[in-house]
């Protein structure tokens, strides 16, 4: 019995991978192949929902035999997901664009993008620059310098101790046994 391979590759923050798939008889006989194909990784997890989308992209009929191969190969991306850095993302798409459209079509729309950016910008100082600054008046209080304005004394403050008139207790003889 021949043993059949499929393999993947996909790295970390990419966008896509690449499928080996390599169906055992080995190199000059009839019936050997051996392909490399790209897929992205929505490809890839769409498929591994329905196994019979690997047919599609792999470019052979999974039940024919491989099955294990298969479930050998998915098993080390059974968590993967979708996310990619943003740079690779933007740098994909902009080269898909470019392949898609050509470059003066490309350039042109950067271009349109650069003075709509200009004028947002433009927008947006108008709006963040402060308009005319309020000034606000302050008054200041006058200080009341060593007790300016008060009209009672020394004297007139001493006599009146706080104490009801009549209460038996002298201000000016020290307390006793009999008063205290």
């Amino acid at each position: 019995m021949v043993r059949k391979l499929i393999a993947f590759s996909f790295e970390p923050e990419s966008i896509g991978g690449f499928a080996i798939v390599c169906n055992g008889v080995h190199m000059g006989r009839n019936g050997a192949f051996s392909h490399c194909y790209p897929l992205t990784k929505s490809a890839f997890l769409e498929a591994m929902k329905d196994r019979i989308k690997f047919n599609e992209l792999l470019g052979i009929d999974i039940r024919e035999g491989w099955q294990n191969a298969l479930a050998d190969a998915i098993a080390p991306f059974t968590t993967m997901t979708e996310d990619a850095d943003p740079a690779v993302l933007a740098d994909a798409v902009a080269k898909a664009d470019i392949n898609i459209r050509g470059e003066e079509e490309v350039a042109k729309d950067v271009e349109v993008l650069e003075v709509e950016n200009e004028k947002l910008v433009a927008e947006v100082e108008k709006e963040i620059k402060p308009a005319k600054k309020a000034t606000k008046k302050t008054t200041k209080k006058k200080e009341v310098k060593d007790d300016e304005g008060r009209t009672d004394t020394v004297a007139t403050v001493s006599k009146d101790d706080g104490r009801s008139e009549g209460d038996g207790i002298s201000a000016e003889e020290p307390s006793t046994a009999d008063n205290a």
